[in-house]
Protein backbone atom coordinates (compact mmCIF):
# COMPACT_ATOMS: atom_id res chain seq x y z
CA UNK A 1 0.00 0.00 0.00
CA UNK A 2 1.10 3.64 -0.84
CA UNK A 3 1.00 6.91 0.41
CA UNK A 4 0.75 8.84 -3.04
CA UNK A 5 1.23 12.93 -3.56
CA UNK A 6 3.30 14.09 0.13
CA UNK A 7 3.76 17.27 -1.63
CA UNK A 8 -0.59 17.67 -1.54
CA UNK A 9 -1.10 18.75 -5.16
CA UNK A 10 -4.44 19.27 -4.52
CA UNK A 11 -5.14 15.83 -5.86
CA UNK A 12 -8.38 13.77 -4.18
CA UNK A 13 -7.02 10.71 -2.50
CA UNK A 14 -8.06 7.35 -3.40
CA UNK A 15 -9.26 4.59 -1.21
CA UNK A 16 -7.42 1.64 -3.01
CA UNK A 17 -3.74 1.04 -3.09
CA UNK A 18 -1.58 1.06 -6.45
CA UNK A 19 -0.60 -2.14 -7.98
CA UNK A 20 2.85 -2.41 -7.92
CA UNK A 21 4.88 -4.91 -9.73
CA UNK A 22 8.72 -5.10 -8.70
CA UNK A 23 9.89 -5.40 -12.45
CA UNK A 24 13.98 -6.11 -12.82
CA UNK A 25 15.35 -5.18 -15.96
CA UNK A 26 18.28 -6.34 -17.35
CA UNK A 27 17.80 -4.83 -20.97
CA UNK A 28 15.37 -4.27 -23.46
CA UNK A 29 14.16 -7.00 -25.67
CA UNK A 30 10.29 -7.44 -24.46
CA UNK A 31 7.20 -6.61 -26.62
CA UNK A 32 5.80 -3.80 -24.22
CA UNK A 33 2.28 -3.86 -25.94
CA UNK A 34 1.60 -7.58 -24.77
CA UNK A 35 0.18 -8.25 -21.50
CA UNK A 36 2.02 -10.65 -20.61
CA UNK A 37 2.48 -12.23 -16.90
CA UNK A 38 1.86 -9.12 -14.63
CA UNK A 39 1.86 -10.17 -11.14
CA UNK A 40 -0.69 -8.68 -9.14
CA UNK A 41 1.19 -7.89 -5.89
CA UNK A 42 0.73 -4.61 -3.58
CA UNK A 43 3.22 -2.16 -3.75
CA UNK A 44 5.53 -3.86 -1.04
CA UNK A 45 7.62 -6.48 -2.76
CA UNK A 46 8.01 -10.06 -1.18
CA UNK A 47 10.77 -10.66 1.73
CA UNK A 48 13.36 -13.00 2.46
CA UNK A 49 12.44 -13.54 5.99
CA UNK A 50 11.01 -16.59 7.46
CA UNK A 51 10.35 -19.88 5.97
CA UNK A 52 7.95 -20.66 2.68
CA UNK A 53 4.48 -21.96 3.07
CA UNK A 54 2.83 -25.10 3.32
CA UNK A 55 2.22 -26.85 0.01
CA UNK A 56 -1.64 -27.40 0.07
CA UNK A 57 -2.54 -30.77 -0.96
CA UNK A 58 -3.81 -31.11 -4.60
CA UNK A 59 -7.56 -32.08 -5.19
CA UNK A 60 -9.95 -32.10 -8.33
CA UNK A 61 -10.91 -28.62 -7.93
CA UNK A 62 -6.98 -27.36 -7.16
CA UNK A 63 -4.19 -29.28 -8.67
CA UNK A 64 -1.08 -28.97 -6.66
CA UNK A 65 1.04 -25.97 -7.43
CA UNK A 66 4.55 -26.22 -8.65
CA UNK A 67 7.52 -26.88 -6.05
CA UNK A 68 9.41 -24.04 -5.38
CA UNK A 69 13.00 -23.93 -6.77
CA UNK A 70 16.02 -22.45 -5.13
CA UNK A 71 16.31 -20.25 -8.29
CA UNK A 72 12.70 -18.83 -7.44
CA UNK A 73 13.78 -18.09 -4.18
CA UNK A 74 16.00 -15.39 -4.93
CA UNK A 75 14.20 -14.05 -8.12
CA UNK A 76 14.36 -10.32 -7.34
CA UNK A 77 18.12 -8.89 -8.12
CA UNK A 78 19.06 -6.58 -5.20
CA UNK A 79 15.86 -6.76 -2.77
CA UNK A 80 15.43 -10.47 -3.43
CA UNK A 81 12.07 -11.63 -3.02
CA UNK A 82 11.20 -15.35 -1.12
CA UNK A 83 7.53 -17.24 -2.64
CA UNK A 84 4.56 -16.70 0.06
CA UNK A 85 6.03 -13.69 1.68
CA UNK A 86 5.35 -10.29 1.86
CA UNK A 87 7.40 -7.33 3.18
CA UNK A 88 5.35 -4.53 4.59
CA UNK A 89 6.25 -1.05 4.75
CA UNK A 90 4.62 2.56 5.01
CA UNK A 91 5.29 6.54 4.11
CA UNK A 92 5.47 8.78 7.30
CA UNK A 93 4.66 11.59 7.80
CA UNK A 94 4.30 12.82 11.32
CA UNK A 95 3.18 16.49 12.21
CA UNK A 96 5.63 17.86 14.37
CA UNK A 97 8.23 15.05 14.10
CA UNK A 98 11.09 14.16 11.42
CA UNK A 99 11.89 10.53 9.55
CA UNK A 100 14.42 9.67 12.35
CA UNK A 101 11.63 10.80 15.33
CA UNK A 102 8.46 8.75 13.15
CA UNK A 103 10.20 5.68 12.60
CA UNK A 104 11.52 5.92 16.53
CA UNK A 105 7.86 5.81 16.93
CA UNK A 106 7.20 2.95 14.68
CA UNK A 107 10.30 1.07 16.31
CA UNK A 108 8.20 0.78 19.56
CA UNK A 109 5.18 0.42 18.33
CA UNK A 110 5.77 -2.54 16.67
CA UNK A 111 9.22 -4.10 18.23
CA UNK A 112 11.46 -3.55 15.40
CA UNK A 113 12.17 -1.37 12.16
CA UNK A 114 9.29 -1.80 9.61
CA UNK A 115 10.65 -3.72 6.25
CA UNK A 116 9.83 -0.99 3.67
CA UNK A 117 10.63 2.90 4.10
CA UNK A 118 8.83 4.86 1.61
CA UNK A 119 10.29 8.43 0.76
CA UNK A 120 9.42 11.19 -2.36
CA UNK A 121 12.37 12.41 -3.97
CA UNK A 122 11.45 15.20 -6.79
CA UNK A 123 12.26 14.23 -10.52
CA UNK A 124 14.64 17.40 -10.71
CA UNK A 125 15.52 18.64 -7.15
CA UNK A 126 17.40 17.89 -4.34
CA UNK A 127 18.19 13.98 -3.64
CA UNK A 128 20.15 13.13 -1.09
CA UNK A 129 23.02 11.06 -0.86
CA UNK A 130 22.46 8.48 2.13
CA UNK A 131 19.37 7.94 4.44
CA UNK A 132 21.04 7.43 8.02
CA UNK A 133 17.80 7.34 9.46
CA UNK A 134 16.51 4.26 7.53
CA UNK A 135 18.15 1.41 9.61
CA UNK A 136 20.12 -1.48 7.29
CA UNK A 137 17.60 -3.84 8.42
CA UNK A 138 14.98 -1.68 6.44
CA UNK A 139 14.38 -1.74 2.42
CA UNK A 140 14.43 1.90 1.46
CA UNK A 141 12.23 2.72 -1.35
CA UNK A 142 12.18 5.60 -3.35
CA UNK A 143 9.46 7.23 -4.91
CA UNK A 144 11.07 9.15 -7.57
CA UNK A 145 8.49 11.90 -9.56
CA UNK A 146 8.22 10.98 -13.01
CA UNK A 147 7.87 13.72 -15.89
CA UNK A 148 6.36 14.24 -19.32
CA UNK A 149 7.96 11.61 -21.79
CA UNK A 150 9.34 13.59 -24.64
CA UNK A 151 11.78 15.54 -22.09
CA UNK A 152 13.37 12.11 -21.16
CA UNK A 153 13.10 10.72 -24.89
CA UNK A 154 14.50 13.71 -26.73
CA UNK A 155 18.19 13.20 -24.38
CA UNK A 156 17.60 16.72 -22.21
CA UNK A 157 17.11 14.83 -18.92
CA UNK A 158 20.42 12.09 -19.30
CA UNK A 159 22.10 14.30 -16.86
CA UNK A 160 19.56 14.81 -14.23
CA UNK A 161 18.91 10.77 -14.75
CA UNK A 162 22.64 9.91 -14.15
CA UNK A 163 23.19 12.12 -11.33
CA UNK A 164 20.29 10.65 -9.60
CA UNK A 165 21.87 6.83 -10.47
CA UNK A 166 24.89 7.89 -8.61
CA UNK A 167 23.16 9.05 -5.85
CA UNK A 168 21.73 5.93 -5.37
CA UNK A 169 24.21 4.02 -6.43
CA UNK A 170 26.21 5.48 -3.81
CA UNK A 171 23.92 4.81 -0.90
CA UNK A 172 25.32 0.95 -1.04
CA UNK A 173 22.03 -0.53 -0.02
CA UNK A 174 19.51 -2.34 -1.57
CA UNK A 175 17.03 0.09 -2.99
CA UNK A 176 13.15 0.00 -4.58
CA UNK A 177 12.81 2.53 -6.83
CA UNK A 178 9.35 3.55 -7.57
CA UNK A 179 9.30 5.90 -10.99
CA UNK A 180 6.08 7.58 -12.86
CA UNK A 181 4.08 5.72 -10.79
CA UNK A 182 0.05 5.70 -11.52
CA UNK A 183 0.76 6.38 -15.05
CA UNK A 184 -2.62 4.60 -16.19
CA UNK A 185 -4.76 7.67 -14.49
CA UNK A 186 -5.29 11.17 -15.27
CA UNK A 187 -3.81 12.95 -12.76
CA UNK A 188 -0.24 13.52 -12.69
CA UNK A 189 2.05 15.28 -15.65
CA UNK A 190 3.52 11.62 -16.68
CA UNK A 191 -0.05 10.05 -17.39
CA UNK A 192 -0.65 8.63 -20.63
CA UNK A 193 -3.59 10.89 -20.61
CA UNK A 194 -0.95 14.06 -20.24
CA UNK A 195 1.39 12.65 -22.71
CA UNK A 196 -1.29 12.52 -25.94
CA UNK A 197 -2.19 8.91 -25.06
CA UNK A 198 1.55 7.74 -25.63
CA UNK A 199 1.82 4.94 -24.16
CA UNK A 200 4.81 3.74 -26.23
CA UNK A 201 6.88 6.85 -25.23
CA UNK A 202 6.24 5.88 -21.00
CA UNK A 203 7.75 2.25 -22.37
CA UNK A 204 10.86 4.31 -23.98
CA UNK A 205 11.20 6.50 -20.90
CA UNK A 206 11.41 3.37 -18.67
CA UNK A 207 14.10 1.79 -20.84
CA UNK A 208 16.17 4.61 -21.68
CA UNK A 209 16.36 5.60 -17.26
CA UNK A 210 17.16 2.00 -16.70
CA UNK A 211 19.56 1.88 -19.61
CA UNK A 212 21.32 5.10 -18.26
CA UNK A 213 20.92 3.02 -13.99
CA UNK A 214 23.08 0.53 -15.55
CA UNK A 215 25.48 2.28 -17.26
CA UNK A 216 26.48 4.23 -14.47
CA UNK A 217 26.61 1.44 -12.16
CA UNK A 218 23.79 1.42 -9.85
CA UNK A 219 22.97 -2.59 -9.80
CA UNK A 220 22.08 -1.97 -5.97
CA UNK A 221 18.51 -0.85 -7.46
CA UNK A 222 15.39 -2.68 -7.66
CA UNK A 223 12.74 -1.26 -10.48
CA UNK A 224 8.97 -0.88 -8.95
CA UNK A 225 6.53 -0.73 -11.57
CA UNK A 226 3.10 0.87 -10.15
CA UNK A 227 0.34 1.03 -12.36
CA UNK A 228 -2.71 2.75 -10.37
CA UNK A 229 -5.56 -0.04 -9.09
CA UNK A 230 -7.66 1.08 -12.27
CA UNK A 231 -6.97 2.81 -15.19
CA UNK A 232 -8.61 6.56 -15.40
CA UNK A 233 -9.56 6.97 -18.55
CA UNK A 234 -11.13 3.52 -18.55
CA UNK A 235 -10.44 3.19 -21.96
CA UNK A 236 -8.46 0.35 -24.34
CA UNK A 237 -5.60 2.37 -24.89
CA UNK A 238 -5.16 2.99 -21.22
CA UNK A 239 -4.99 -0.48 -20.16
CA UNK A 240 -2.04 -0.92 -17.24
CA UNK A 241 -0.57 -3.33 -19.87
CA UNK A 242 0.57 -1.15 -22.33
CA UNK A 243 2.48 1.04 -20.42
CA UNK A 244 4.76 -2.28 -19.23
CA UNK A 245 8.26 -2.00 -20.11
CA UNK A 246 8.70 -6.03 -20.63
CA UNK A 247 10.29 -8.17 -18.59
CA UNK A 248 13.97 -7.74 -19.23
Amino acid sequence: MTADNPGGRGLPRRSLPALAVLAMLAGCGADPAAPGPVAANPAPPPSVSGSAPATPAASPSRPAPPATTKAAAVRGGPVPFRAGKAMLGSYLSLGGRSLEQSLALRRRQLGRDQSIVHVFYPWDGYVPSSEPAVARTSTLMVSWHGAPYAGINNGSSDRNIARVAKKLAGMKRPILLRWGWEMNGNWFEWDGTHNGRDTTGYVKAWRRMHRIFREQGADNVAWVWSPNWNSSPAQSWNRFQRFYPGDD
